[in-house]
C-alpha cells in the first residue's frame, strides 16, 4: 500500500503537473506527519530536486518545516553543482572524441539533464555514459588516458580475456572524481533480446548538448533503453527511481503523432516487447500516465501483483542484492558465447595461469620472481567461489 510520502513523490516525479495533480499534492501535504523521513526518502530515491522545485506551486508549502525544506534545498544545489562539473567534463571529452572522428552518442543522465529536464539540479548522475562504435573504443580510451582519465583498478587478467568478455561498456575511467563509461553495446550479448546497434546508429539524431554537437538516439530507442535500464535494476533488486522518472517524463513529452504501432514493431523485432510494455504499464499504474487503450489491453498480462508489490517495497527503500564475491558466473557466461574451441582453451589458460603482470597487481606480490607460487592460492579461491555458487543455488 502506498504511503502519503510515496504518493507525494510519485506525483512530484513529473516535470509538469496538471491542475488536478497540484490539487492532489495540496490535499496530501497536510496529511504528512514526518517531514524529516519524507525528505530523506526523497533524497535516497533521487527525487529531492523534482519535489523541491514544486514547492512554489503549493498552497500549503508553509507547513513544510524549515529543516526539511533546507535539506531538500541543499540537495538540489548539491546536485546542481555536481552536474555542472559533469557538464564540464562532458564538454571536454565529447569535443576531444569528435575531433578525432569518433561519433559520440550521449546516454541517460548527461543527455536528459538538458534535453528532458532543462535543469541541472533535477536529475542526479553517478557517471557520464557515452555510446561509441566498438571499433573505436581503443582509440577513445587512449584519448581519455591522454586527458588524465585512468582506471580505478587495472586488474584485467589479460588482453585476450578482456576481448572475449561480454561487457556493455569499458571499465569506468576517472578524473577528479568524475567517471566516464564508454559504452560499445546497450546490453550484454547473453540477453535473450538483441537491440540492433546498426539501427541505433542509423536512426540517431544530431543534438547540441551542453554546447557540443553530439548525437542522441531517436525517441523510440531512448524509450527502449531507459525501460531496459529500469528493468536491469528492478531485477537486480537495486532500483534507481531516476530511471522511472526518466521513463515517465519521456512518455509525457512524446509528440502527439508518436506512432505506437511502429514502436511496438521495433520492440518485437528486438524480442523485448514484453519487458518494455510491462514497464510502461507499471508507470501507468503508479504515476497516472495514460497509454493507448489497445496497448493496455494487449499487454496487461505483463503487470502482476508481485511486480506491483516489489515496486512499492523498492519505493520504501527495500533492496534485494545478492552479493557476488566471485567472477565465475561471468566467466562461464563468456565461455558459452564462444564458438571456437581454441578461443575457449586460450581463455581457460589465462584464467588458470594468468600473466605475471596480473598476478603481481592482483595479489600485491612483493617478490616478483615468485608470482607463480600464488597460483595454488588462486585455485583455492576458485573452489571457494564454486562452493558459494552452489550454496546460493540451494
Amino acid at each position: 500500500m502506498l504511503s502519503i510520502s510515496d504518493q507525494i513523490l510519485l506525483i512530484a516525479s513529473k516535470l509538469t503537473l496538471q491542475p488536478n495533480e497540484v490539487k492532489d499534492l495540496n490535499k496530501l501535504l497536510p496529511l504528512l506527519t514526518d517531514w524529516n523521513q519524507f525528505a530523506h526518502q526523497a533524497i535516497r530515491r533521487g527525487l529531492a530536486g523534482l519535489f523541491y522545485v514544486k514547492i512554489p506551486l503549493l498552497n500549503h508549502a508553509n507547513i513544510i518545516p524549515a529543516s526539511a525544506k533546507e535539506l531538500l534545498e541543499q540537495t538540489y544545489f548539491f546536485i546542481l553543482n555536481r552536474n555542472i562539473i559533469f557538464q564540464s567534463h562532458f564538454q571536454q571529452v565529447a569535443q576531444a572524441l569528435q575531433l578525432a572522428g569518433i561519433e559520440v552518442t550521449a546516454l541517460k543522465g548527461i543527455l536528459f539533464c538538458e534535453t528532458l529536464y532543462h535543469d541541472l539540479g533535477l536529475r542526479q548522475m553517478s557517471d557520464i555514459d557515452l555510446l561509441i562504435r566498438a571499433e573505436q573504443a581503443d582509440q577513445a580510451v587512449e584519448i581519455l588516458s591522454n586527458m588524465g582519465y585512468d582506471y580505478e583498478t587495472k586488474n584485467a587478467i589479460s588482453d585476450f580475456v578482456s576481448r572475449k568478455s561480454d561487457f556493455v561498456h569499458r571499465a569506468p575511467m576517472f578524473k577528479q572524481g568524475v567517471s566516464i563509461e564508454l559504452h560499445v553495446k546497450l546490453h550484454k550479448s547473453s540477453e535473450k533480446f538483441q537491440l540492433n546497434l546498426s539501427d541505433v546508429f542509423s536512426q540517431q539524431q544530431a543534438v547540441r548538448l551542453h554546447g557540443v554537437e553530439v548525437f542522441s538516439m531517436d525517441i523510440s530507442h531512448n524509450l527502449i533503453h531507459v525501460a531496459l535500464h529500469a528493468h536491469k535494476h528492478f531485477v537486480e533488486g537495486n532500483v534507481q527511481f531516476n530511471s522511472f522518472a526518466d521513463l515517465v517524463n519521456l512518455i509525457l513529452t512524446l509528440p502527439a503523432d508518436f506512432d505506437w504501432l511502429t514502436f511496438e514493431n521495433i520492440c518485437k523485432k528486438y524480442k523485448v516487447e514484453k519487458i518494455i510494455f510491462g514497464y510502461l504499464l507499471l508507470v501507468q499504474k503508479f504515476y497516472g500516465i495514460v497509454l493507448p487503450s489497445h496497448i493496455e489491453q494487449k499487454y496487461q498480462f505483463t503487470l502482476t501483483a508481485d511486480i506491483e508489490q516489489k515496486f512499492i517495497h523498492y519505493l520504501h527503500g527495500y533492496k534485494h542484492i545478492t552479493k557476488v564475491n566471485t567472477a565465475i558466473p561471468a566467466h562461464l557466461s563468456n565461455l558459452k558465447l564462444m564458438n571456437s574451441p581454441m578461443d575457449k582453451l586460450l581463455y581457460c589458460k589465462d584464467l588458470f595461469f594468468p600473466p605475471r603482470k596480473f598476478m603481481l597487481e592482483k595479489y600485491a606480490i612483493k617478490h616478483a620472481n615468485f608470482y607463480w607460487l600464488y597460483y595454488p592460492y588462486r585455485y583455492f579461491s576458485v573452489l571457494k567461489g564454486l562452493r558459494e555458487m552452489r550454496r546460493k543455488r540451494t
